[in-house]
């Protein structure tokens, strides 16, 4: 079975990585969900994002992991701070936020945010659906 991605037919479940991109293996899944998926660390930093997001957003990868929630979300300290407060607590975090593209443009999605351990730090794993 093949499928399609960016324009090449490859063989089904094997992932694509740009030239250079030093990915660890563990987050290769990440790309092959539709929606947003955003790593991001204490400081609010992306640690990672999969190819949805940086679609979604206007970014390429690396632009986007040079830049924080604040870059993208508005109300983005407060909203961080909640999200890190409820995972702290054990729960899944549901918030309705709006993103702004590279363009400036905005569009309202809805974050499904838990707690994740990445090389030992505490970190938030954010998916986002519009």
């Amino acid at each position: 079975m093949t499928e399609r991605v960016d324009g090449n037919t490859q063989p089904a479940g094997t992932a694509t990585q740009p030239p250079g991109d030093e990915r660890p293996a563990s987050f290769e899944f990440m790309d092959r969900i539709a929606d947003g998926v955003f790593l991001v660390g204490a400081t609010g930093k992306f640690i990672d994002v999969n190819q949805a997001a940086c679609e979604s957003l206007g970014y390429r990868r690396e632009e986007l992991l040079s830049l924080s929630v604040a870059n993208i979300a508005e109300d983005a300290e407060s909203r961080l701070a909640v999200a890190f407060e409820g995972v702290e607590q054990g729960e899944t975090v549901i918030v309705d936020a709006t993103h702004v593209r590279k363009d400036g443009t905005t569009f309202p999605v809805q974050l499904n945010i838990n707690a994740l351990a990445h090389d030992g730090d505490r970190c938030l794993l954010a998916v986002a659906r519009d």
